[in-house]
Parts: C-alpha cells; structure tokens; sequence
C-alpha cells in the first residue's frame, strides 16, 4: 500500500458523522463497492469521482482515506438519479428516473439549462418548480467548477476547508482570492506570503503586479516585527523585497509610496512601520512625555 492510491468511481452513499464533514461512505467502481472515509468537499452522491488518498486495512476491512475529492457530472443513470435527488429540490428519485428517460442524461443538463420549462411534461413539475430545479442546478455546477479552479490554482482540500469558514461557497472563494489571492494571508490561517503567492501565480497575477509588491511589502516588515523590530529603513526594506521578488528598484520603490499614500505603510523620516505599530509608538511616547511634565511640575 503507497500514501498517493487513487479511486475512480461513483459515490453511491455517504453518511457524515462529525461536525466538521468526515464522514464515510460506498464508491462504485466496475461493479465493486468500496468502503471510503474522510472529507469529500464539493462532492455529492451520484457524482463521478477521482479520490485521492490511502488503503488501509482496518478492523472494519478494508477502506480508502480520502485526501482529496474530485467530482465530475454523473455519467450513469443511476448516478444522475441519485444526484438530483440529493441535490436539486421537489426532485425525488421517481421524477429523476422520469426525467432521465424522457431527455437522456445529456439531453436532461442540456434541458435544464437552456430551457427548464421543458421539464414541465414530467408529472408534478410545475413552472415554479422548473425554475427551482434551475436555479439550485446552476448553483452546484458553479460550486463544482468553482472546486476545479480551486484545485487547479494548487488549493488542497484542507486549505478549501479553512477557506469555507471565513467564505460562503467554492464560488464566493473563486471571486475574491481571483480579486486578490494575497487576502488569504489576511483570512486563512496557515496561508503565509509564499502560499498564497504560488496561487497568485497560478490564478495569472503578473510576477510585476503592485498587488503582488505591495503584499511581500507587508510580508517582510511583518516578519521583521516578529524578529522584535517596531521599524525598518526604507532602503533595507526595499532591497528585501527586491530579493525576495526578483524585481527591479523602480518597481519596489513605486509600490512603497503608494502604501505610504494609501496609510497602509507609515514613514517617520527613514523608518517605516506598520500603521498599528506606530500609532501604538506615538501613544507610547506621549504618554512618557505627560508623565514627565507632571513629574517636572512636582505631580506625582
């Protein structure tokens, strides 16, 4: 047995047991049934799916550890009845055999998509309900590609997850770290520059990019302040970053006023501090200052 097995398939069952989405569940593969366990995000039973992982054999035989899940549109119809049962409203698995039969697996998505009302000639699905089925269908394939850029952009599973707590949905997560990938330093925990710079890369932000500058700005003073320093010269500050980047002066040096512009930077001659640090500095100083006016006119 190897920590990198795979398990290709379909998810036929999955029960949660744990708050936080372990559960364990049955993967069909070539008519044998497979016992899996962990977290399958983004995954729903009738899903296709590729799971990334470990056999073990434990006391209750043997089961796969899944690490990773990926799903894909249900291919059987078995899978797509089981899929929409579970993941589209007012269809249970009667209607969903009726709508598989009536359109075909690629007819039905194609139906549901172009033109839900279709749907209609199937007993018991009223306008009202066509449009439910298709906002909630247009819903999950959104999460589902959402899950795919994730994945394609270097996210673990696992980094997925602590991005949900502070995120809604997959897609809620796609638009903002596309927005800007260095938010998930601010909101992730166990995202540093480095991490969250190697999903800017693969989500397309330019290695020249001010977003990119100015995030490894915050990254070293941060760093510095965590060595004990309260500041750090402009020059020493701007040739860290230079190292750290790859990039030319001019650039670095651009970035840098801009954050002094913008207040996300302060300046007091040479030194450059983070805001919360120099205001924390200032009160500091002028407290000192009032305690030895006091102390001059003999308050004490």
């Amino acid at each position: 047995m190897t920590e990198h097995d795979t398990l290709r398939g379909e998810l036929v069952e999955f029960r949660t047991h744990t708050a936080d989405g372990w559960g364990v569940g049955v993967v069909v593969a070539d008519g044998k049934r497979s016992k899996v366990t962990g977290k399958l995000i983004g995954v729903r039973i009738g899903d296709a799916v590729e799971l990334a992982g470990q056999w073990l054999e434990t006391k209750y035989g043997l089961q796969f550890k899944v690490r990773q899940a990926t799903s894909t549109v249900p291919q059987s119809v078995a899978g797509v009845v089981a899929w929409m049962a579970s993941a589209l409203p007012d269809v249970g698995e009667r209607r969903a055999l009726a709508l598989v039969e009536r359109f075909g697996i690629a007819g039905l998505w194609e139906t549901i998509e172009a033109n839900p009302r279709a749907l209609c000639t199937i007993d018991g699905i009223t306008p009202e309900r066509a449009d439910k089925i298709a906002i909630a269908y247009e819903e999950q394939r959104a999460d589902r590609d959402a899950m795919i850029t994730l994945r394609g952009w270097g996210l673990t599973d696992n980094q997925v997850e602590r991005c949900l707590k502070h995120w809604n949905t997959a897609a809620d997560i796609v638009v903002e770290v596309r927005a800007n990938p260095y938010i998930l330093m601010e909101h992730v925990n166990g995202f540093g520059f480095s991490r969250a710079d190697d999903v800017a890369v693969r989500a397309g932000i330019p290695l020249d990019s001010p977003m990119r500058i100015g995030a490894a700005l915050l990254h070293v003073l941060a760093e510095q302040v965590g060595m004990g320093h309260c500041y750090v010269s402009q020059g020493k500050l701007r040739v860290m970053v230079e190292k750290l980047l790859g990039l030319p002066e001019p650039l670095v040096a651009s970035a840098m006023h801009e954050h002094y512009a913008a207040g996300r930077l302060v300046t007091r001659g040479n030194r450059v501090y983070p805001p919360r640090l120099e205001a924390d500095e200032a009160d500091a100083a002028a407290k000192l200052n009032r305690l030895l006016q006091l102390a001059a006119h003999g308050v004490q």
